[in-house]
């Protein structure tokens, strides 16, 4: 995503691409990482879990995110609509409704601006190992997916923002194709009626990406 494929290559706005995974398909990911601030004052353990949905018939991107970056936990839903340009955070019960830029194959395909690396023998199945650095944000990005359907299956994100540095690896699993329940596609509850617009910084990042790359290393209140 970003994010980067999919959650990381979100922060590459593309006009070509190399590869693109099936239309539909929905799995799990898995993050694991770390930071640390240019003072040394903070550091901590990055996890996170995540179910993903996307459709680029319907144009639409749906996952679920349970994260925990230093002492904060969060749990966030989110919807991308990239017909409409529009986004919907939930966290809380409390919505967050902002506009969305680029198109959803930025999210779902790899970019011609990343380069192979070199191709990966995983149990007997081949896959691509690419690199390329993110546009607007300082974060260098290795994202395996597997030759035989585009579909990714690790990535390796080094994020330098300001004052903190992190480190954040990722893995899919149980990927299908298809979409087993297309309501997962529909406008959240606490995000129907008008709301205004927040502008935010990094709209394409999932949560724990966004606050590593914004340096959002909230602390809990007491």
């Amino acid at each position: 995503m970003k994010t980067f494929l999919v959650l990381l290559s979100s922060v590459v706005c593309a006009t070509a691409y190399i590869c693109c995974p099936p239309s539909q398909w929905e799995g799990y990911i898995g993050e694991t990482g770390g930071y640390v601030t240019d003072s040394k004052s903070d550091a901590g353990y990055i996890s996170a879990y995540i179910v993903y949905h996307i459709d680029r018939e319907m144009k639409k991107i749906a996952f679920d995110s349970q994260s925990t970056v230093g002492p904060t936990q969060s749990n966030v839903h989110t919807l991308q609509d990239f017909d409409k340009k529009i986004q919907y955070q939930v966290e809380g019960g409390v919505c967050t409704k902002s506009a969305l830029q680029g198109s959803i194959e930025d999210n779902a395909c790899v970019t011609d601006r990343a380069q192979l690396q070199g191709k990966v023998d995983i149990v007997g199945m081949l896959a691509n190992s690419y690199t390329y650095t993110a546009e607007g944000i300082d974060m260098n990005v290795t994202l395996t997916v597997w030759e035989k359907g585009c579909i990714p299956c690790g990535f390796n994100a080094v994020i330098h923002s300001q004052g903190a540095h992190s480190i954040l690896n990722g893995g899919y699993f149980n990927i299908t194709t298809g979409i087993k329940d297309p309501s997962v596609f529909d406008v959240p509850a606490a995000c129907k009626g008008t709301m205004p617009f927040k502008k935010l910084q990094g709209l394409f990042l999932e949560p724990v990406l966004h606050r590593l790359a914004f340096n959002k290393f909230e602390k809990p209140q007491n």
